[in-house]
């Protein structure tokens, strides 16, 4: 009996002797070269309160980063380099399936470039405050195509039509509203010089009256009906204007060469008819002086 109770203390003495805890381990040293690994579907490890996860260099122990609780946040942070996840990153969303697959809104404070070796560069949005002189963005996948300025001044690009005020633009501008603008400059072809060449057949001013009366409107511009139908082309009504001033400026010129020639002739006229009654005069002074002898 005294054997059996002898035995039974030796063996409790041995498991309490061999048993350790987490505490006397680290007792002993705080580092293995050892993996170690938690094999369990409860929770492996557990951090409490403010305590974090800390990552060192092998080295001169120095941290690079470190992850933690702050009662409110997890917070995950690298204090050189970046944190890097080479897989899709879903936020609010289970299985993403793109690089940063957002389920809700997101906010960027900043920037976001998708290749920030040349703006615009077959990104699906940008959006950048301080780099590439401040820009905004679409470009490549989308079926809208690209779009793109910079607050320089400079226009980048846009392909296909743009619409202002309406969601069916047929130009590469159509604005369905009013244009306020400091200066309006419009390239065209050529303008309206060839009224001043010789061959050029200018329509009398009695012809013009003449399809004036008939068609309420002047030769070779639009009609009232015409223009609110189908609009104007700025350029080209420009051009259609000036040539009626050169039109006119060539009738004026015209004009002002018969007066010229008419106040000639009348000049003329008044000369011949002083001589004629200065003649006059001299014959009925002659006269005059000889009916006075013969008195």
């Amino acid at each position: 009996m005294r054997s059996t109770i002898l035995i039974f203390v030796l063996t409790v003495l041995a498991f309490k002797t061999d048993a350790q805890t987490l505490q006397s381990v680290t007792d002993n040293g705080s580092t293995t070269s050892n993996r170690i690994s938690i094999n369990t579907g409860n929770e492996g490890l557990a951090l409490l309160g403010n305590s974090y996860l800390s990552f060192k260099n092998a080295g001169n122990s120095s941290r690079v980063g470190y992850m933690q609780h702050d009662g409110e946040n997890l917070v995950i942070n690298a204090d050189v380099g970046n944190v890097r996840f080479t897989n899709n990153v879903g936020i609010g969303i289970l299985n993403p399936i793109y690089k940063l697959d957002v389920g809700g809104e997101a906010r960027v404070a900043t920037t976001v470039i998708t290749n920030s070796n040349s703006p615009f560069s077959n990104s699906s949005v940008l959006y950048s405050q301080g780099g590439f002189n401040n820009m905004f963005g679409v470009d490549g996948t989308w079926t809208s195509k690209y779009f793109g300025m910079k607050t320089d001044g400079t226009f980048v690009a846009m392909g296909g039509n743009v619409g202002i005020g309406t969601s069916t633009p047929d130009a590469k501008l159509t604005v369905a509203g009013n244009i306020h603008a400091k200066e309006l400059k419009i390239s065209v072809a050529a303008g309206a010089d060839f009224v001043f060449n010789e061959d050029y057949k200018l329509l009398q001013l009695d012809s013009v009256e003449c399809f004036v009366k008939i068609k309420n409107h002047l030769p070779g511009i639009p009609s009232a009906n015409e223009m609110k139908t189908s609009g104007l082309e700025v350029g080209d009504f420009q051009i259609k204007l000036l040539q009626k001033i050169e039109e006119l400026t060539l009738h004026l010129i015209e004009l002002n060469k018969r007066n010229n020639e008419n106040e000639q002739k009348l000049k003329n006229q008044e000369k011949q008819n002083m001589e004629r009654l200065k003649q006059q005069d001299e014959k009925i002074k002659v006269l005059t002086e000889l009916l006075n002898k013969k008195g």
